[in-house]
């Protein structure tokens, strides 16, 4: 898990600091970006909490640097090198 959370801030984080991202867009992936980071929170709620932000965003077009976008990316990446696989339903436990 801290391999995955690593992961995910790596991919995600250039994109807080992207200004060519839409405000609204940026101001998602920051959220995410924020509760990734938060180390007083477990692995697993950390991943939780923010995929449920990335979820909660606006539903758009496919948009390459939208946070939920990166997510899903950064966790097909870990599932691939990994083996495991990490499997979420909406408001409810990470289980790998």
């Amino acid at each position: 898990m801290d391999k995955l959370i690593k992961n995910l801030i790596e991919i995600v984080e250039p994109l807080t600091k992207d200004e060519t991202i839409p405000e609204d867009i940026r101001g998602t992936i920051i959220s995410g970006y924020n509760i990734l980071t938060d180390i007083n929170k477990g692995n697993r709620e950390r991943i939780q909490l923010s995929c449920d932000i990335f979820d909660d965003a606006q539903y758009e077009a496919y948009n390459p640097f939208h946070a939920r976008v990166q997510l899903s990316k950064a966790i097909a990446i870990q599932e691939q090198f990994t083996g495991k696989q990490f499997e979420r339903t909406k408001k409810s436990k990470l289980t790998n």
